[in-house]
């Protein structure tokens, strides 16, 4: 079941890319592709996990509650993942 999500996700996170010249300037710019690595305790890599939670649970009551929208507001995608390397 993972794998199919993460190809969904990878599968509409390309679309999306493919049309970024598409948006408006103000939409290109606000738009976010990043990765990283770097070295963390399992403590510090759970504290990440739950602060990219708490980023994406501040908005998620809009999807229920349309009035809760601002003028402006679009459907926005966010996706976070983290995973561990394999020990060598």
């Amino acid at each position: 079941m993972v794998e199919v999500f993460l190809d969904h996700e990878i599968a509409r996170l390309k679309a999306r890319l493919r049309r970024r010249d598409l948006e408006p300037e103000h939409w290109r710019r606000a738009t976010y592709l990043q990765g990283t690595s770097t070295w963390l305790t399992a403590k510090e890599l759970q504290q990440v996990s739950d602060e990219l939670d708490e980023i994406s649970a501040r908005y998620l009551n809009r999807l229920a509650n349309p009035a809760l929208r601002p003028p402006g507001a679009r459907e926005v995608r966010l996706f976070s993942a983290t995973t561990v390397a394999p020990r060598r």
